[in-house]
């Protein structure tokens, strides 16, 4: 039931983006993404497609984080890095190549969500050559591959992800 035959689709999409966007603000992330999803995957010609995927990215990221603050189990912390991981990569495919600031920037931030689980996986090879996807200029990649070694990676964006709290699980 959300389709009536008086709205316009474009204005019912729209309405279905800011509705994810405030499940997403009030930390109901699987609405979040159900939401965001819906519009990303049955919705190709929808404008904001990509605001709607950075939306789901987002809600899946969070859901992660809620999931090993709450210590769930390894099964479950897998499939849903997994889910993250093959959400993200997804999102590159579709968008990769667009030109508009919005699909950019949705394939920037999935091109780091993949770095970020390269570097969790412990395979920094392949996390160094998703960074190095990213355009050197872009505010999204942080530190130029410089920072990069055999032994240490720094990562601005994955250190949320990767450094828990003694509360938290260790992953």
């Amino acid at each position: 039931g959300y389709v009536d035959d008086k709205t316009p689709r474009p204005e019912l999409d729209a309405l279905k983006l800011r509705f994810a966007t405030l499940c997403f603000s009030t930390e109901r992330f699987d609405e979040a993404f159900a939401a965001a999803d819906e519009l990303v995957q049955n919705r190709p010609d929808f404008a904001d497609a990509p605001q709607a995927a950075t939306v789901a990215l987002r809600a899946l990221q969070a859901s992660n984080a809620k999931l090993r603050a709450d210590a769930a189990d390894d099964a479950t912390l897998d499939a849903a890095a997994a889910k993250l991981a093959e959400y993200a990569a997804y999102v590159v495919e579709r968008w990769s190549a667009a030109t508009d600031a919005a699909s950019v920037a949705v394939v920037q931030e999935a091109a780091l969500v993949r770095t970020d689980a390269a570097v969790a996986s412990g395979d920094l090879d392949g996390a160094r050559a998703l960074l190095e996807q990213i355009p050197e200029n872009s505010p999204r990649r942080a530190f130029p591959s410089v920072f990069f070694s055999s032994n240490i990676v720094l990562l601005p964006f994955s250190y949320k992800t990767h450094i828990a709290s003694p509360n938290e699980k260790n992953r």
